[in-house]
């Protein structure tokens, strides 16, 4: 608003001898174009000054336009800085309930008895991690547990090194566990089962 302030007053103060030096510029060029003295008649001089008066009318308005948009343009906030004691969001239990996780579980089949099972925690969980539960199905027993598996990791499992031969039913917990950042407890998550049938061979 200053800055407008400050052109329309140059312009009133300026603008009258901005006028008398167009009218002798121009009869400078007449009397060169002609050589010889041009004079004007009253009328001719009338006209002359009309002219010179929307001339400089014209220019001031262009200038007073281009000023205030340049003004306009500049609507950006400065002085500006990013708050250093802001902190990441912690995703809420309602946002983890509604990811998807994804239990490989396992095949039925038959396998040696020295052959590993993988218990695998797909990359795809990114960071939720799976804790594998095996149970026997006939006798209700826990025979195998692991740890927290990471996402893009596994463990192995060789039902054999604990189990006779013979075919086995199994029930397979996969346990989906979060963390929070800065959070000292895990998050338990909705579990998945799988029913597994296995044939340990000779």
């Amino acid at each position: 608003m200053r800055r407008e302030a400050d052109f329309i007053r140059l312009f009133a103060v300026d603008g009258c001898k901005m006028m008398s030096l167009l009218q002798a510029f121009l009869n400078m060029y007449l009397t060169t174009y002609f050589k010889e003295e041009f004079k004007m008649s009253k009328k001719a001089k009338i006209l002359v000054s009309i002219l010179v008066v929307l001339l400089i009318v014209s220019l001031g308005i262009t200038a007073f336009l281009l000023l205030r948009r340049g003004r306009e343009d500049d609507t950006g906030v400065k002085n500006l800085v990013i708050d250093t004691s802001a902190t990441n969001i912690q995703k809420s239990n309602e946002a983890l309930a509604q990811r998807q996780i994804h239990f490989p579980g396992l095949p039925d089949g038959a396998i040696e008895k020295t052959a590993p099972v993988l218990l695998r925690n797909p990359a795809s969980n990114e960071d939720i991690f799976l804790q594998y539960t095996i149970i026997d199905d006939a006798t209700g027993d826990k025979v195998f547990e692991t740890d927290l598996i990471a996402s893009d990791q596994m463990v192995e499992w060789i039902p054999g090194a604990t189990l006779s031969p013979g075919e086995y039913s199994f029930t397979l917990v996969e346990q989906p566990y979060y963390k929070a950042e800065g959070s000292e407890g895990w998050l338990p998550l909705t579990t998945g089962n799988n029913h597994v049938s296995i044939t340990i061979m000779e």
